[in-house]
């Protein structure tokens, strides 16, 4: 009997020692789990690094870095400024732009020429001819020239000086009788014409020995109605006819087209004495005083 109660009094004692190691093992794993929710451990303390400018940048709990604290402010990491600023770079810049407007327009230049195209007209007695050129082996020929972008009035000036040999004096008619007329050529190309309406003053004298100087008039009332088909045989370049010109009537305004009063004064207009010296081209008056309207 004594046997068997010493037995048992060792079995509970084994137990409540059982237990008792038990009750510190869960203190303990609550005080561990206690510290890790607070974060106040000393390996997290080691964890805080100092950046450059002095202030701790802590890592949040789902690991992202980047936000600091400091006087209560929430900060933004000079890193992600940095990336914020490599995208502010990637705005084009003028030169960018520059550069692609100059591809855009080498582009444009390669499936459309673009030409400024003296309309050169003189009046000679009660009919107004077109001049055009005649070539070494007898064509005849309305001289265009290439441009790259929209031409200024010397510029102008300049082109026709150049086209006709300096063969006469001319002036402009007004900025607002250019007109522009797009026509297909072959292959799929385009070719634009700025057409820019100019007066030439050729003396009668020389007028009825104009085939010397190697030009031709046409008459303008072809170019209004071309019943025959004459204006075939007459070239624009690059490889058209003048048949295309059967439109330019309508593209211009109407207060100045071929038929207006205006496009007669113009022609019929007194010239200066100073401008009136044959075969030599001067500079005239580029923006003339409007005239008389329809």
């Amino acid at each position: 009997m004594l046997r068997q109660r010493l037995a048992g009094q060792g079995s509970d004692a084994g137990q409540r020692r059982e237990e008792g190691g038990s009750r510190e093992l869960m203190i303990v794993s609550e005080q561990g789990l206690r510290q890790g929710e607070t974060g106040i451990g000393t390996g997290d303390q080691q964890n805080r690094r100092l950046r450059g400018d002095g202030v701790r940048r802590t890592e949040g709990r789902d690991g992202r870095q980047g936000i600091t604290e400091e006087e209560g402010k929430r900060q933004v990491d000079p890193e992600d400024t940095e990336e914020e600023e490599e995208k502010e770079g990637d705005e084009d810049s003028p030169r960018d732009i520059q550069v692609r407007a100059i591809v855009r327009l080498r582009e444009d230049q390669a499936v459309k020429d673009n030409l400024i195209f003296p309309f050169v007209c003189t009046l000679q007695g009660q009919e107004i001819y077109v001049l055009c050129v005649r070539t070494e082996d007898g064509r005849h020929v309305m001289p265009a020239s290439n441009i790259t972008e929209m031409p200024s009035p010397q510029f102008v000036i300049m082109k026709v000086r150049q086209l006709f040999s300096e063969q006469f004096i001319f002036r402009l008619f007004p900025e607002d009788s250019v007109t522009r007329i797009s026509v297909d050529l072959p292959g799929g190309f385009k070719a634009r014409y700025l057409i820019s309406s100019a007066d030439a003053h050729i003396p009668l004298e020389l007028w009825m020995n104009i085939g010397s100087v190697n030009l031709v008039g046409i008459p303008l009332r072809l170019f209004l109605s071309d019943l025959n088909g004459e204006l075939e045989g007459v070239s624009i370049e690059p490889g058209m006819t003048a048949t295309l010109l059967h439109r330019l009537n309508d593209d211009l305004l109407k207060r100045r087209n071929l038929l207006s009063t205006c496009f007669a004064k113009v022609l019929s207009c007194r010239w200066p004495e100073a401008l009136s010296a044959p075969g030599l081209i001067q500079s005239t008056t580029l923006h003339m005083a409007p005239y008389g309207e329809n």
